[in-house]
């Protein structure tokens, strides 16, 4: 069996990805009680009791109605079907709202209102089990990956019974990864390898076989065969809102996702190669023998989460798209991870600590503290944006461009008789980026031959064919970057200082991370800065700091829990019907009248928030709602509209927004089994979690107790069993 034969994707199950209906369809009326229990992260889900709130009564076919005071779920139903609410339940006591009486049933008029109070599960087992605990840092310049091998003592039953590691005691626990990787330069010695891919007349169809397609440092110091197209910050192609300017060019008819399997199929098989030469006996894995962690940058889109996750799939690092063997994890909080476990000294319980993690394409911040137990809570919502080497590298790119002109600049990248020469630049400035101080300049010599492509002024302008970058154009290319950096310091430190939750007037630790976070330059103007200074008791330095991403994604694997909450990036709701307003909304936006009350109207604009941005989340909690019910034997599948958005309600907006304060997260697609259909009037609860970094979505028929699970990505897609 080869190494490409050892992960072979076993699921028979096909998943359906399904473009939005052309058309809308009607919406159902959908009784629904809010249900607020633990919530959720990954899929690990706790359970929670049932405390079922008061909701008003609905009726007639095709139509949603909402009340202001309880939740109406804004609800579709493919095909069409006249559909009516169970009024079996409806009666018994009643509730006064606007002037109208509402029935209500008895049993939900008396249940008390109900608080969000979640949980964490101390010393739980990893709760999947696998032979390998896998950090991947798939990054925008650089990428690695890490390895613990679990004990043959502790890969009995369905999880890893791994005992919690607490901070400054690593029970001689070894995570390793590595270093030698093909064709890198002398002297270097990272456990990283470029995010670089180079396919053979740009055509990825013929497979990642060495002849076809190269990668890592052989494919980003060996430029000099023209017939191999190169791919770079491949990353940043995942997410939407990637500036222009930094996004990877493409080549037409490849498909991002497609690209960035093949990368990490090849990083799968170094992951294999060095299993097989650490440990011969582990020579024939599966995909699920290995627990992942993946991380991503603070800022992501659920859209660039769902195609790496995909990626991965399609790589076969993983069996199907919604294996739980692949978590994510934010880069910064695998950082503080990492810095806490491997700093040199011990930290007192109550510490703060700021995590920098500056890489190559972007800088994410994340501030914790270190509680009794040694386990970290978030205390603001992190922050970060396009701040990270790549800036310095496009600096350095219009600095080249404008000594020598811009075609002659892509003439240098492409010629067959040029780009060796133009490798060699590459690595020259990639040395002296990385060792930049701020006082260093340097040298650069051209071919002879460049001069064939240059404008005759340029050629002038540069008569013995050297550019001297003085310490005055290094600092240009730097500082746009690290200015950007020192500012969303300050700026979390004041907001930590103005944050409730903060009681120190200075955080204890400022650790800067990341393979742009080593620089020296970056390190003293940080260091340096008489603001932060004024906020931060100690600047703290790993080993490796650029190894502190990957190292923390193993910690994450084997101290799940270590971080015990978050700070919710967004708030989460879901689509609901108000009341028709006639100043603000038009009369062709009505959705459904009261059928007893014909003046009364409804219209779909309303979010229901199940969870406030910057409200904390902690581990293994998640939110339930009930009671989803249709009549009719025509409907076979529910659809749900997921939503999110960087506002919160008003305390007087009984927990909602407005649909245009909210970006449409995704539709979700309950896919009726046939045997339910004509029968007894199923009941569903729809259960959403939020995990590390995705959400999870969980439907239940609660007579059969039947479940769809399913990672919620962005658009629409199928839950079928």
């Amino acid at each position: 069996m080869g190494i490409k034969d050892l992960f072979r994707n076993k699921s028979s199950e096909k998943k359906r990805v399904l473009a939005p209906p052309a058309r809308a369809p009607p919406t159902l009326a959908i009784p629904v009680h809010v249900s607020p229990a633990q919530y959720g992260v990954d899929t690990r889900h706790s359970v929670a009791k049932r405390v079922p709130r008061p909701v008003s009564t609905a009726s007639t076919a095709s139509t949603n109605i909402l009340t202001n005071e309880r939740p109406w779920l804004a609800v579709q139903a493919l095909p069409s079907a006249a559909v009516s609410l169970d009024r079996s339940t409806m009666s018994g006591s009643s509730l006064s709202q606007h002037g109208q009486t509402q029935s209500l049933p008895r049993v939900l008029e008396e249940a008390a209102p109900t608080r969000i109070r979640p949980t964490t599960i101390v010393d739980a087992p990893v709760s999947v089990p696998a032979k390998y605990l896998v950090g991947i840092d798939f990054g925008t310049a650089y990428s690695g990956f890490a390895l613990f091998r679990v004990p043959e003592d502790r890969r009995s039953g369905r999880t890893i019974t791994l005992p919690r590691i607490m901070p400054g005691s690593t029970n001689n626990l070894t995570i390793f990864g590595k270093t030698d990787w093909k064709d890198h330069p002398q002297g270097v010695f990272s456990e990283k390898t470029p995010t670089v891919l180079a396919y053979r007349n740009g055509d990825r169809s013929n497979g990642i076989l060495e002849d076809n397609c190269r990668w890592g440092w052989t494919a980003k110091c060996q430029n000099n065969d023209a017939s191999f197209t190169r791919l770079e910050r491949i990353k940043l192609a995942l997410e939407p809102s990637t500036p222009l300017e930094l996004r990877p060019a493409i080549p037409a008819g490849m498909d991002i996702t497609d690209v960035i399997a093949d990368y990490l199929a090849l990083l799968r098989e170094e992951i294999l190669y060095l299993i097989t030469s650490t440990s011969p006996m582990d020579n024939n894995l599966q995909p699920d023998d290995l627990l992942l962690c993946m991380t991503v940058p603070v800022g992501w889109s659920q859209q660039a989460h769902q195609n790496l996750r995909r990626a991965a799939a399609k790589a076969s690092l993983i069996s199907d798209e919604n294996s739980r063997h692949l978590l994510f994890c934010f880069e910064p909080e695998a950082a503080a991870l990492a810095c806490v476990h491997e700093s040199l000294f011990q930290m007192v319980p109550g510490s703060t600590i700021l995590v920098v993690d500056c890489g190559g394409g972007t800088v994410d911040l994340f501030l914790s503290r270190l509680d009794n137990v040694g386990e970290l809570e978030e205390l603001t919502v992190g922050t970060g944006d396009f701040s990270g080497a790549t800036i310095v590298d496009a600096e350095f790119q219009k600095f080249l461009g404008a000594k020598i002109g811009k075609n002659a600049l892509d003439a240098f990248k492409t010629l067959p008789k040029l780009r060796e020469r133009y490798a060699l630049l590459e690595m020259q400035w990639e040395s002296k980026k990385r060792s930049f101080s701020g006082t260093e300049d340097f040298l650069i010599t051209l071919p002879v031959a460049l001069q064939q492509v240059m404008d005759p002024e340029k050629v002038q302008e540069l008569e013995e064919l050297e550019i001297n970058v003085t310490v005055t154009d290094m600092l240009s290319f730097f500082d746009p970057a690290v200015n950007r950096i020192v500012q969303l310091i300050k700026d979390q430190l004041r907001q930590a200082n103005a944050s409730p939750w903060v009681h120190e007037s200075k955080i204890t630790y400022l650790y800067v991370v990341g393979g742009f976070g080593s620089n020296k330059y970056l390190q003293q103007r940080i260091n340096s800065d008489r603001q932060i200074k004024e906020l931060v008791h100690k600047f703290v330095t790993l080993q490796r700091p650029e190894a502190a991403v990957v190292h923390g994604a193993v910690w994450f694997c084997l101290n799940h829990q270590s971080i015990k909450s978050l700070r919710a990036r967004k708030t989460i709701g879901i689509g609901v019907q108000r009341y028709y307003d006639p100043a603000r909304d038009h009369v062709s936006e009505i959705t459904a009248r009261d059928p007893r009350n014909p003046a009364r109207a409804y219209v779909a604009k309303s979010v229901l928030c199940f969870l406030n941005k910057g409200q904390v989340v902690t581990n293994n909690a998640e939110y339930k709602c009930s009671g989803f019910k249709v009549y009719g034997d025509a409907w076979s599948d529910i659809c749900v509209s997921v939503y999110t958005s960087d506002h919160t309600p008003s305390p007087s907006s009984s927990n909602r927004l407005e649909v245009d304060e909210c970006e449409l997260l995704g539709t979700i697609t309950i896919e009726v089994p046939a045997n339910l259909r004509g029968g007894p009037l199923p009941t569903f609860t729809i259960e959403i979690g939020h995990g590390r970094v995705e959400l999870t979505v969980c439907i239940t028929e609660e007579t059969t107790k039947q479940k769809w699970t399913k990672f919620l990505n962005h658009g629409s897609f199928k839950v079928q069993t």
